[in-house]
């Protein structure tokens, strides 16, 4: 594969030869956006904007003119082909006859949704000595915008990235499961699905899937778009290799390759009833890669945390229950997700404007 393999969300960029090359990170803004970009030995390489709902809205290789790394948009949205998280309930429905049977479930999704309404942001917290960035949004509006009047909830957000060494950009959500109503009256998510929606470029940029590779940076458990790449096939994570990366067939070292890791770890849940999968899939333009929880059971109140880096082992996710006393930075992310609840935020995807400089 590529001389330069890059493992986004994590995202990681980093030579598969003996030397060993210096990353740095740099937090920057360009009039109202945030960026995030990664250095190997003074040469910018990879940039990343942090955009509605706090999600991933560009990533892009500097060195290629800016080759743009994630799917094109599907009409011009903010909302979609974004990497973001997304929450869906088959437990929670309303048909709609215009509406495919998809779409009478709930779904909040952290950018905004399908009619391009976006995710009010609250705040956004900078650390540049740490490397790190804040953000907290409280997602709310169903995908479809004929669901809005009958299924009501907010998800209370913190998307965190932290810039680490040798390029690794670790992802941290953590989301607090408020009060949902179906027709007027509060229900709970006796089932609920948590994707990790993450579209990369297919497009003349990356056309292979890989599940593993093996020493040499050679795939050995692959797949190529547009032939065999499985369609929601639910792979449970304990039996793969905790991560999967896009890369070109034709050139793959000539091209850098695109990752998620997600690791291999069980969801750590009160409820037995869950299971941690990784789903595939590609469209036209696009190759999906979509970690995913599956939770029963999941009441108001609980807080779960995902982590996702390239790390010698990451922290398996979790599913708090509403009665979890937290203690150190934990207890101030919850709280200020709860308060996070009734405060109005505002619906961008240019976030500089919320930046603050925690005490």
């Amino acid at each position: 594969m590529s001389h330069i393999f890059v493992l986004l969300l994590s995202v990681v960029a980093t030579h598969l030869v003996a030397s060993s090359p210096a990353w740095t990170w740099k937090i920057f803004t360009d009039e109202k956006d945030i960026w995030l970009r990664s250095s190997c030995d003074g040469v910018i390489m990879f940039d990343c904007r942090l955009g509605a709902g706090g999600s991933i809205s560009e990533m892009r290789r500097v060195q290629a003119g800016n080759k743009r790394l994630l799917s094109p948009s599907f009409k011009g949205e903010a909302t979609d082909r974004i990497i973001q998280w997304t929450w869906w309930s088959d437990s929670i429905t309303n048909p709609i006859a215009e509406l495919p049977k998809s779409e009478h479930r709930f779904n909040v999704t952290q950018g905004g949704n399908f009619a391009g309404q976006l995710s009010p942001i609250i705040s956004v917290q900078i650390r540049p000595n740490a490397d790190l960035v804040d953000v907290y949004s409280v997602p709310q509006d169903q995908w479809k915008t004929q669901q809005h009047a009958t299924i009501q909830s907010k998800i209370s957000a913190l998307t965190r990235y932290e810039m680490e060494a040798d390029g690794v950009l670790k992802v941290r959500r953590v989301m607090l499961v408020d009060v949902v109503k179906l027709h007027g009256k509060e229900t709970n998510f006796s089932k609920l699905y948590i994707e990790g929606w993450s579209p990369f470029d297919r497009s003349g940029t990356f056309d292979g899937l890989a599940l593993s590779v093996d020493e040499k940076g050679t795939p050995n458990w692959w797949y190529r778009a547009g032939e065999n790449i499985p369609t929601y096939p639910g792979f449970a994570v304990a039996k793969t290799a905790g991560y999967a990366v896009v890369y070109q067939t034709s050139q793959p070292k000539a091209n850098p390759a695109v990752g998620l890791v997600f690791g291999t770890g069980e969801v750590i849940s009160e409820n037995k009833n869950s299971a941690h999968v990784l789903n595939t899939m590609s469209w036209n333009n696009g190759i999906g890669i979509l970690p995913a929880l599956r939770l029963a059971d999941v009441a108001e109140g609980s807080v779960i945390d995902i982590t996702i880096a390239l790390v010698p082992q990451i922290p398996a996710p979790r599913v708090h229950s509403p009665t979890t006393v937290f203690t150190d930075e934990m207890a101030e992310i919850v709280a200020k997700l709860r308060s996070n609840l009734s405060a109005t935020g505002k619906s961008t995807e240019h976030l500089a404007d919320f930046i603050s400089t925690p005490p």
